[in-house]
């Protein structure tokens, strides 16, 4: 409505973050108050807890995190384009955006690739932050630069792609659509004028090849040991 719209843009003039950007909705907490706690001091219950979109989990209990990647790839299974539009709307929403949305609607055609080519553009993503500036939905400071709140940003981001990674390594990883789309997107991210935008798809760029890196090698000694193994006499 005006007046939900008018009072984010004047918390975000003042730098209080709007309500919708810190993802805090009741659903997908535990039913337990104490499984929320992120001390670990309490044990969490998996059955207790629901998925939630990938960007609110930052902040949380971290196995919440973990079961939402897991519902995030069942759609991912179901609608491939659907889901990459997804994953994108949820890098411009951890990088301060709250309201910034993509689907599969926004495009003029209905092949899964051509949706794709159509969207994952830098004039794509210009276009979100055009619009957040335009209506005044956006957080300042970015999550990323919120001094109490940054480095455990920055951790959620960084386990976000180790563990959709760690989760896609035996099929999807190696699919070709989901992870060269998402590494276009944060391409165009990388470039944006938004600093929030540029600073998050430039984080979330480094931590994905990192752990890209880091399993190549992992695969490569494993293949190694094997190859020794099988030219060992007698086997």
């Amino acid at each position: 409505s005006g007046a939900a719209n008018g009072a984010e843009a004047s918390a975000s003039k003042s730098g209080r973050t709007p309500a919708r950007a810190s993802g805090a909705t009741k659903e997908g907490t535990s039913r337990r108050k104490s499984g929320a706690q992120l001390d670990g001091d309490a044990e969490v219950d998996e059955f207790d807890l629901k998925p939630r979109r990938l960007e609110q989990c930052f902040g949380e209990n971290p196995l919440l995190l973990s079961i939402s990647i897991d519902s995030f790839l069942e759609r991912y299974s179901a609608d491939g384009a659907a889901a990459v539009l997804e994953l994108a709307t949820s890098l411009m929403n951890a990088s301060g955006l709250p309201d910034a949305s993509l689907t599969i609607a926004d495009a003029d055609v209905d092949d899964e690739e051509e949706v794709l080519e159509a969207l994952i553009t830098n004039n794509t993503c210009e276009r979100l932050v055009d619009e957040a500036q335009e209506r005044m939905i956006f957080v300042e400071p970015y999550p990323l630069a919120d001094k109490k709140t940054g480095k455990r940003h920055l951790k959620d981001l960084t386990a976000l792609w180790r563990q959709l990674i760690d989760k896609t390594q035996h099929e999807v990883l190696f699919d070709g659509v989901l992870f060269p789309w998402v590494i276009e997107w944060m391409c165009a991210m990388s470039q944006s004028r938004h600093r929030g935008v540029r600073h998050t798809g430039t984080e979330a760029g480094m931590a994905l090849m990192v752990r890209m890196t880091e399993l190549a090698v992992e695969l490569a000694t494993q293949a190694t040991a094997k190859q020794r193994q099988a030219s060992k006499p007698g086997k």
